[in-house]
């Protein structure tokens, strides 16, 4: 059961009616608020193919070119180079300290 009362089709139904009411708002156009959507859904944390494909059809409809849905994509993927940045350098300290401590005498 979702957060909502609702499973299933029904939490389906939830997620597009959250959607509807999303396009509504006045503080995005229509053309922002596909590529906000396009950013969401093909995120590393998201990767959701069906949403994608429905909000770059939306956007082409919309008049967004493709050259700056590849721009969204580009951005959305520095995620997983965000991921690999912060990361890395944690694991090279713990590397450094365990190795310090393997080197420490008995």
């Amino acid at each position: 059961m979702g957060r909502h009362g609702v499973s299933g089709a029904g939490l389906d139904r939830a997620v597009y009616a959250h959607g509807q009411l999303s396009t509504e708002l006045p503080a995005l156009d229509s053309r922002t608020f596909e590529l906000v959507c396009i950013a969401i859904d093909a995120s590393v944390t998201h990767m959701f193919a069906p949403g994608t494909r429905r909000h770059i059809r939306r956007a082409l409809d919309l008049g967004v070119s493709a050259d700056e849905i590849v721009a969204v994509l580009q951005l959305t993927a520095t995620l997983g180079l965000h991921t690999m940045s912060m990361a890395a350098p944690l694991l090279q300290q713990e590397l450094r300290e365990r190795q310090a401590t393997a080197n420490e005498p008995a």
